[in-house]
């Protein structure tokens, strides 16, 4: 009866934090959001796809393919209005795919045989040896397997959704903190302590509702991705292999469709658990929030390079499959055959990672046990009374003790270092790259810069003429009875320059005669025209640091009642406002010099500074602009609405802040309002470029 309200407690705990309701409602449109736009951003839309499925029900695999083959013969988009070319290319090739399936399994027999045969391979006790005698066994269950066609992008986009897991894991870490924080931020975890088995029973519940939550999000999050391909394509027959979903025909799992969803859904469930775990024990070993939120961002960080930058061919592969972030791609460990290289010897990665998944869970669970149960007291310690620097006895302003309570007592500088950090870490990894046509867009660039000239324009008019020339007679060679390939790829290399030309060209006759032709790729790729996120990495950066210095102090003022105290004083609630929005417009001034400046003088020294004094309007996307404004003065100003914007966000995040009585209710909301829309921006969600004060930090002009 005790645990069990011990652990209605520590669910009521995060059921009644409002502002967790908020971002899961939030989320969840963000998640639907993304599946729908996802689903009409593809070439045909859901109701072309199901009425061709519709046509195909019921065909045998022969018959279906000779209906969209007669299809792609017989229409064409003048003939048939209905007629989509990319719709019925792609059913194709996925009915070839089925059809070809048995062919596929005996090839792996085959193929294996062929290379153990050759002697390439180092020995025969080496991975690669070994790891190919292993492989066909792996399919031998899938022998006889029929596969049958029906609708399948349902089950692909049920079963493949990377944003799913960044926006879950996200409002996982919230919950995490709500239950693992809340006591330590009221200062009642020594009460608790003095109950029977205290510690060691509230720590088994609190891991108990983080893993119920881990679990929870995993239902509502892919549930709601669930009911949309319901509605958007269907589900189609569950009983039908999985190797019938187009991207699993290599799965040796010889289940169904919705045996593999359920098992997907549980090796989900036990990799959200693992970020539950590990977050909880940051939240346990912490002697502040920031640690708590550096730690966990660090440890996740970390573990995504280590993904994404080791290949799995590398002998250190195994830091690639044992890691947090590998446990969330179940498209990669489930839904098809890998052996991962332990010390020579091939071992199947769903075996291995289901096991590493029990030794991480073991891990952290007995860590935060032994951590919990044998330290001392593990209130918070942001409010030192240790004055090193021996300054009681000696008056400073008001500003003065603000910024050290700030930096110092809250540790501040740990976040102003770590932003530093990552602004030396950009510069110095930034590159210019390379290409044969932005080679040859500079060459054309220099050599008729200046103004548009009568020499500018008989060049296009000559080198168009030159290249009508070269296209006739490769035309010419192509439809000869023998043509001599020789030949055909000399004059195909005078071509090379052509995509150059061409976008050289055009921005010559956008440009008005007042602007001036000069090399501007540079000045291009800073003001983002090519489409790069290099400024919205800054933006990131510059909220995610604001977020975590300028929240703990102003939040910690409210929940102790202390800003009351400051209202009672001389400088009354308008001068300790006053105070901490002069320290946020200071930061934000500061961290975006900090961001954009190296970025600005990368720009200029990988590309040079021709056109800086020379008209906007130069540049073919602001082709309107007024010929007053020179390419400097609109870097300059680029720079100025980024700082005024990181100054206002400062301020909004101060001012949100000074109204919580939670720190991690201030990180919840600032952190929706200003950080995750630039985070969603870099996954590809461009919309949420334009809320809140996205665009003024991203400088659009």
């Amino acid at each position: 009866m005790e645990v069990r309200q011990m652990l209605r407690a520590e669910l009521k705990k995060c059921l009644s934090f409002r502002v967790l309701w908020i971002l899961l409602f939030c989320l969840l449109c963000i998640n639907g959001y993304s599946q729908i736009t996802n689903a009409y951003d593809r070439y045909y839309t859901p109701s072309e796809y199901n009425a061709l499925y519709e046509q195909l029900n019921r065909m045998s695999l022969q018959e279906a393919n000779a209906f969209v083959s007669a299809k792609i013969e017989s229409a064409s988009p003048d003939s048939d209005a209905d007629y989509n070319g990319y719709l019925y290319y792609d059913t194709l090739e996925i009915i070839e795919g089925l059809q070809n399936y048995p062919a596929y399994l005996e090839s792996i027999q085959t193929n294996a045989e062929n290379m153990t045969a050759v002697s390439i391979w180092g020995g025969t006790d080496t991975f690669s040896y070994r790891n190919i005698q292993k492989t066909p066994s792996a399919y031998t269950a899938l022998a006889g397997t029929t596969l049958v066609l029906d609708t399948s992008l349902g089950i692909e986009d049920l079963l493949s959704s990377p944003l799913t897991d960044f926006l879950a894991v996200l409002l996982l870490f919230f919950c995490v903190c709500r239950i693992f924080l809340r006591d330590r931020e009221q200062g009642i975890l020594p009460l608790l302590y003095a109950t029977p088995n205290g510690r060691l029973r509230l720590m088994s519940c609190k891991l108990g509702i983080a893993v119920l939550c881990a679990i929870g999000l995993v239902l509502l999050f892919y549930g709601e991705i669930a009911l949309i391909s319901c509605n958007l394509y269907g589900l189609g027959d569950l009983s039908r292999p999985i190797q019938c979903i187009y991207g699993y025909e290599t799965c040796n799992l010889p289940v169904s469709v919705g045996t593999y969803i359920s098992i997907y859904l549980l090796f989900k469930m036990a990799a959200y658990a693992v970020f539950a775990v590990l977050f909880g024990f940051f939240c346990t070993i912490a002697k502040n929030n920031l640690m708590v939120y550096g730690a966990s961002i660090g440890v996740v960080g970390i573990s995504y390079l280590l993904y994404a930058k080791i290949s799995v061919l590398s002998p250190i592969s195994l830091l690639h499959f044992w890691n947090p972030i590998q446990f969330l791609q179940g498209k990669e460990i489930l839904g098809t055959y890998t052996n991962v290289n332990c010390f020579g010897y091939p071992i199947s990665l769903k075996i291995s990672a289901c096991v590493v998944i029990g030794l991480w869970l073991f891990l952290f669970i007995g860590s935060s046990f032994i951590v919990f149960t044998h330290a001392g007291n593990l209130q918070y310690r942001s409010f030192s009374v240790r004055h090193k620097l021996h300054i009681r006895f000696r008056v400073h302003q008001k500003f003065w003790y603000t910024c050290y309570r700030i930096l110092i007592l809250q540790k501040g500088l740990l976040v102003v270092f770590l932003l530093l950090f990552l602004s030396v870490g950009l510069a110095k990894t930034y590159t210019r790259t390379y290409s044969n046509e932005d080679i040859y867009y500079e060459n054309f660039c220099n050599e008729y810069a200046g103004v548009v000239t009568e020499k500018t324009e008989q060049f296009l008019t000559e080198k168009r003429a030159f290249y009508r020339e070269i296209e006739a007679q490769i035309a010419e060679l192509e439809q000869s009875e023998s043509p001599n390939s020789y030949q055909i790829g000399q004059l195909t290399a005078q071509l090379n320059d052509k995509a150059a030309f061409e976008k050289f060209a055009q921005r010559v006759e956008q440009i008005p005669d007042s602007a001036e032709i000069f090399y501007d790729t540079g000045y291009v790729r800073y003001f983002a025209l090519d489409g790069n996120r290099e400024g919205m990495v800054q933006v990131l950066l510059l909220t995610a640091a604001l977020t975590l210095l300028l929240c703990p102090t102003t939040s910690m003022d409210c929940k102790t009642n202390l800003k009351q105290i400051y209202h009672a004083t001389k400088i009354g609630r308008f001068g300790y406002l006053r105070q901490m929005f002069r320290f946020a417009i200071l930061n934000g001034i500061l961290f975006s010099a900090v961001l954009i400046l190296p970025y600005l003088l990368q720009i200029l020294n990988h590309y040079g500074m021709q056109g800086w004094n020379t008209p906007l309007a130069g540049i073919e996307a602001y082709s309107t602009c007024p010929a007053r404004i020179s390419v400097g003065a609109a870097a300059i100003g680029v720079m100025g609405i980024r700082t005024i914007g990181a100054a206002l966000t400062g301020c909004s995040i101060t001012w949100i802040a000074s109204h919580c009585k939670s720190l991690v209710t201030a990180y919840c909301i600032n952190g929706v309002l200003f950080v995750l829309p630039a985070g969603l921006c870099l996954l590809g969600l461009d919309m949420f470029r334009y809320v809140g004060l996205t665009p003024m930090l991203y400088g659009i002009i």
